[in-house]
């Protein structure tokens, strides 16, 4: 199929597109500055998955912060070379990497110790956390290499896939999309590991379902249509980041989650938050967040915590 798109039309798209990117990135700078407070605040949240959650919130900040320039292109109607938004979005463009990564370890961390928690317990917390940022800055160095070897003088709308040359960004959408493919299966077993215990994993049944759809509708959905489009679509590049961008608004409406079923599924969450706003909070029941799991049992009254 060969398709062909004007440059007013290509402009006028990226307008209303950079701009969905610009509001959701104020709800997503707003949500996740907060996680980011929360975790430095409370003494509840110094555990290794919060710190791995206060990682990808910062990740996902600075990844947001690539749409300001996006926004500026597209209403000022300017492309710029792959070299030149390489460099433009090198810091966005990592943090997406970063924050990838460390959202398969934060799954990866939930299964660890909902079925080895003798293991979880033992595990060094500073070098588990270290071991997770060292992998996920590999990985992002990948891709940074191999961008920037491929990297051509063509021109392009700059937002933050397009600093990379379609080469790079075929093999990016794949990546991307098994890990999150990833994301989603682990999260679906540990739904099922909790879906016949006690009542009170109920909220946490309801959090990992939560966390699946908006994996299904963010990150897959765009990284297997937008991978599925390199292939089958023989068009102009135009027409193809304006795919690629219209699919990125599942993206952002992600990154702009967490916060949000954090504070609405998660009690602990929620009371750190409330002490952010300076809100009165009611004493909240509770094993500590994301630390080893501890199941409700006859002979005792502890909760699994009910956070995500």
């Amino acid at each position: 199929m060969s398709i062909d798109m004007s440059l007013p039309i290509f402009f006028l798209i990226n307008k209303i597109i950079s701009t969905i990117f610009f509001v959701c990135s104020i709800f997503g700078w707003f949500g996740n500055f907060l996680i980011i407070i929360a975790t430095i605040r409370s003494k509840h949240l110094k555990n290794r998955c919060n710190i791995l959650i206060a990682f990808q919130a910062l990740s996902d900040f600075l990844h947001q912060l690539g749409h300001i320039p996006y926004v500026y292109f597209a209403f000022s109607e300017t492309l710029i070379s792959y070299r030149s938004c390489y460099f433009v979005q090198f810091v966005s463009f990592s943090a997406c990497d970063f924050s990838t990564m460390v959202m398969f370890f934060i799954a990866v961390d939930r299964l660890i110790a909902a079925k080895g928690t003798t293991l979880y317990s033992s595990l060094n917390s500073t070098f588990y956390v270290l071991t997770v940022v060292i992998i996920a800055l590999a990985y992002c160095t990948i891709f940074k290499v191999l961008a920037y070897e491929r990297a051509s003088d063509n021109m392009t709308m700059c937002l933050v896939p397009e600093a990379m040359t379609l080469p790079t960004a075929k093999l990016w959408f794949m990546s991307n999309g098994i890990i999150n493919i990833g994301v989603c299966i682990i999260y679906g077993a540990l739904t099922f590991i909790f879906k016949n215990t006690a009542s009170e994993n109920y909220k946490l049944n309801k959090s990992l379902n939560t966390m699946i759809m908006a994996h299904i509708f963010g990150w897959i959905l765009t990284m297997i249509v937008t991978f599925a489009a390199t292939l089958l679509v023989k068009s102009d590049h135009l027409f193809f980041v304006s795919v690629e961008a219209a699919l990125g608004v599942a993206v952002n409406v992600n990154v702009a989650l967490p916060f949000y079923i954090y504070y609405f599924r998660s009690s602990l969450y929620r009371r750190e938050f409330r002490k952010i706003f300076g809100q009165r909070t009611s004493r909240v029941a509770y094993s500590q967040a994301f630390a080893r799991p501890s199941f409700v049992n006859r002979r005792s009254s502890e909760v699994f915590s009910t956070t995500t």
